[in-house]
């Protein structure tokens, strides 16, 4: 085999090489380009969905917050929806039965309420009554006796032994309730057997309880 000759072939297994590596590397992109699509793609069916059930049901899916996304995010995330409001203010005989789910979805977001089982989380959503509290305010003083039966959805509740609930302040180490916590008269102790609950959100509440 001359020089020449072998000069060539080796020139044209190296031009071979880099073509294949080209191809591969042009194989690659393709491949990314189209997973970046794909992604592309559910993300915008991800948010239209999210958008129409916002729009539906009056509020936002936790999906559908963050801190990338929604400024707002640490303000809006344990608000209570206006739309579960609006019908947790109403009468229990005003509820249809897609204002008792819209309200039964809304509580599943607390341990205390999903503890009961299907058919209790339903009727506890066809009567439950929206009460939002300030700060300072008395919720069940101590020595009387409760008739209702508390979900806490936001906000922080502190448990004192005096009767003004001052020592809530004054206290290094309160007892706090906070989202998910419940507390007073359940159904199952009321001898009328009725089932009664409320559920509200705010800021930081002191209260008092047995």
């Amino acid at each position: 085999m001359t020089a020449a000759l072998y000069k060539a072939i080796k020139n044209n297994t190296a031009q071979q090489s880099k073509k294949r590596r080209l191809i591969i590397d042009l194989e690659m992109s393709l491949h990314l380009l189209a997973i970046a699509r794909k992604v592309s793609l559910l993300s915008m069916v991800i948010r239209t969905l999210t958008s129409i059930a916002k729009e539906s049901l009056g509020f936002s899916y936790w999906a559908d917050l963050g801190p990338g996304l929604h400024p707002e995010y640490q303000d809006e995330q344990f608000r209570f929806p206006a739309r579960a409001i609006q019908v947790a203010l109403w009468p229990p005989e005003w509820r249809s039965e897609e204002d008792v789910k819209l309200l039964r979805s809304t509580l599943r977001g607390m341990p205390s309420f999903r503890r009961y089982s299907q058919h209790m989380q339903f009727m506890l959503a066809r009567v439950v009554r929206y009460e939002r509290f300030g700060r300072g305010r008395v919720i069940v003083r101590k020595g009387h006796c409760g008739n209702s039966f508390y979900f806490v959805f936001s906000g922080q509740i502190a448990v004192t032994q005096d009767q003004d609930g001052s020592s809530a302040f004054l206290d290094p180490e309160p007892i706090l309730m906070r989202k998910g916590a419940s507390f007073g008269v359940s159904g199952e102790e009321d001898k009328r057997g009725q089932s009664w609950g409320k559920s509200f959100e705010g800021g930081t509440v002191e209260t008092e309880a047995k």
